[in-house]
This record gives C-alpha cells, sequence and structure tokens, in this order.
C-alpha cells in the first residue's frame, strides 16, 4: 500500500534507537527489541489487504525466525 514503506522505515529506526538505548549486545549482533513486519496480500474472502494467513502465518514466521537464531549460554 503507498506509504507501508516510510512506516516500516520509521519503525525500524525507532527500534534501533531503542536497541542502542537499552541493548548490551553490539549493534550488528541485534538486541532485545526486534521488529516482525509481513507485508500485505489481498485476501478475496474477506475482501481487504491483510498479513499471510493472519495466525497461522504469524506464527509460521516466529517459528522460522526462531529456528534460524543461535543459542545464547
Amino acid at each position: 500500500m503507498p506509504g507501508d514503506a516510510a512506516l516500516v522505515e520509521q519503525a525500524r529506526a525507532g527500534i534501533a534507537v531503542l536497541n542502542a538505548r537499552y541493548g548490551s549486545e553490539p549493534a550488528a549482533q541485534g538486541g532485545p527489541f526486534c521488529m516482525f513486519h509481513r507485508e500485505r496480500r489481498w485476501n478475496e474472502q474477506e475482501a481487504r489487504w491483510i498479513g499471510w494467513e493472519r495466525k497461522r502465518g504469524k506464527l509460521h514466521e516466529l517459528n522460522r525466525w526462531l529456528r534460524a537464531r543461535p543459542t545464547r549460554r
């Protein structure tokens, strides 16, 4: 949708500020704050733009992200 890219960038910048302020790790390794964003897709059944498969899509992408992260000790 028009304006989505600007909103995503604003959110990323805000998260970077939070991680710089409250994170104890170097910025390249991330920090305690993350952003989960899914592109909108047209849903014919609901006749609107929504994130992929609502809850199931969110959980699928969260699990994929968690499995890719290295464990901390």
